[in-house]
């Protein structure tokens, strides 16, 4: 199956139509095109940079306090992956890939975030065996992000 996606934006109080095409089948992808994840950086510090920016000056940083739950829940949510790939549990993965998509973007996490997308992805198009791959490279990932989160809470 071919994916046809039409984007309008208007750009100058113009519209400019950019399109893309996608070869999908299943979930796979053609051999010369790159998982998109690939170019994601690891880290966006602008994120936690942002977030400071909501902080009143007068108080103490809750940044240290945010990012530490968020590690907190990256440890018992990597178990619990690591657990549905043994167990080949599809359906679990991606409830824990979505969950981790939208609050691992927020703190910089940008890979992570990228990673979980696409595992979400796979397993919407059925390619499970894929999807439970790619999981791994997420755990690799998702420590990447921890160390670079501790470094960001100083």
């Amino acid at each position: 199956m071919v994916l046809h996606v039409v984007l309008h934006v208007v750009v100058e109080q113009k519209w400019v139509m950019v399109a893309m095409d996608e070869n999908v089948s299943r979930g796979t992808e053609s051999a010369n095109r790159k998982e998109s994840w690939v170019a994601v950086p690891v880290f966006d510090s602008s994120k936690i940079d942002e977030l400071r920016s909501f902080q009143p000056p007068h108080l103490p940083s809750l940044i240290p306090q945010i990012i530490q739950r968020f590690v907190s829940e990256l440890e018992v949510r990597s178990e619990a992956i690591a657990a549905a790939v043994r167990g080949r549990d599809v359906v679990t993965l991606q409830g824990h890939a979505h969950t981790l998509k939208s609050s691992s973007a927020m703190l910089g996490a940008m890979r992570v975030s990228a990673i979980c997308e696409r595992i979400e992805q796979l397993g919407s198009a059925g390619a499970a065996e894929q999807a439970l791959a790619l999981s791994a490279r997420l755990l690799t990932e998702l420590r990447a992000a921890v160390e670079s989160l501790r470094a960001a809470s100083v």
